[in-house]
């Protein structure tokens, strides 16, 4: 009876082992644990950029432009 109280263990503890590394695992693809970093900055001059243009930072996108009147 022991043997077949260890494997149950063993199973149980995988499994949550296994639970918990693919919530972490999910969480880092959706950026639910990320932490997120605003900024802003004001130009007097922007011509050629349009409302909603994409920022690129590092080869990824970094955020959109927001124009304020």
């Amino acid at each position: 009876m022991p043997k077949r109280y260890l494997a149950v263990g063993v199973f149980i503890v995988t499994g949550i082992t296994l639970f918990a590394l693919g919530i972490f695992l999910v969480g880092s693809r959706h950026e639910a644990f990320s932490h997120h970093l605003l900024l802003s900055t004001e130009f007097a001059d922007l011509d050629g950029i349009a409302k909603r243009s994409k920022v690129w930072v590092a080869g990824t996108v970094g955020g959109l432009v927001m124009l304020c009147h």
